[in-house]
């Protein structure tokens, strides 16, 4: 009977359920705040990493003023905006293989590093059309409504456009042979790559904008467009120090087929 239950064991039938066992990090016991577990100290170093090279880069090359006709500051600016685009890359890894699973999770997480941000979208679409949201299943509430059919039209529509942008590129200034010392290939390479950074760091802002609160959403989501992938990953770190987890919402989960709670 359940009212024999003791109180502890209640609170941990509670704790599991609000907490499923996470394929990236481990059940929720193996899941310590202090100290740091691994995935936070690889965020950690990771977001350390990118700073460091933007700050080498800013020194070099000052941003302003924009030298389009510049090769060594659009190769430079485009060698930054890779590591940008890799450094939020892992992040919404993270995500994906919390979800998926480990074999699932790494077939995505390398369609995204090779092929850039449309699987990512790709990815946010068949979540979204299984029933899932962008929410993290192991936040209490959720602030927003970032599933269903209007995520999907959102991140097949970025998706696409992106995918437009990249193949003609790829069919005006090849990829291969690398010509860094060509300003029109240089900068126009950097053009496309701020695209594909800016598309993979949607997928964060939407876990953002359906995790947090209003106030706090829209900061994080205003610090992460403005200062690249150091704060991708300080967002990361929160969300694993705060609900120990990199999971989103999926059918029959916390927040039922389109996220709305469960009553």
């Amino acid at each position: 009977s359940h009212w024999l239950k003791s109180p502890m064991s209640q609170d941990s039938s509670r704790s599991a359920a609000l907490h499923p066992r996470d394929p990236l990090l481990g059940p929720p016991q193996a899941q310590p705040r202090m100290p740091p577990a691994p995935a936070q100290i690889f965020y950690g170093i990771a977001g350390a990493a990118c700073a460091a090279f933007l700050i080498r880069t800013l020194a070099e090359q000052p941003l302003f003023p924009w030298q389009s006709d510049s090769a060594a500051w659009a190769s430079a600016w485009l060698l930054m905006t890779v590591v940008d685009y890799y450094t939020v890359a892992v992040c919404v890894c993270g995500v994906f293989i919390s979800t998926e699973g480990w074999l699932r999770g790494a077939i995505w997480s390398v369609l995204m590093l090779l092929l850039g941000a449309p699987f990512a979208c790709t990815y946010v679409c068949y979540h979204a059309l299984r029933g899932g949201s962008l929410t993290l299943a192991t936040s209490r509430e959720c602030t927003s409504s970032c599933s269903g059919l209007p995520m999907v039209l959102l991140y097949a529509t970025l998706g696409l456009a992106f995918a437009g942008r990249l193949v003609w590129t790829l069919y005006e200034y090849p990829l291969v042979p690398l010509r860094p010392e060509d300003a029109a290939w240089s900068y126009q390479w950097l053009l496309t790559t701020i695209g594909d950074y800016y598309i993979a760091s949607s997928v964060l802002i939407g876990v953002v904008l359906s995790t947090e609160p209003t106030m706090p959403a829209l900061l994080w989501s205003i610090v992460q467009l403005l200062l690249g992938g150091p704060l991708n990953c300080a967002y990361v770190i929160y969300c694993l120090h705060r609900f120990g987890s990199l999971r989103l919402t999926e059918p029959g989960g916390a927040f039922g087929k389109i996220g709305a709670p469960l009553q």
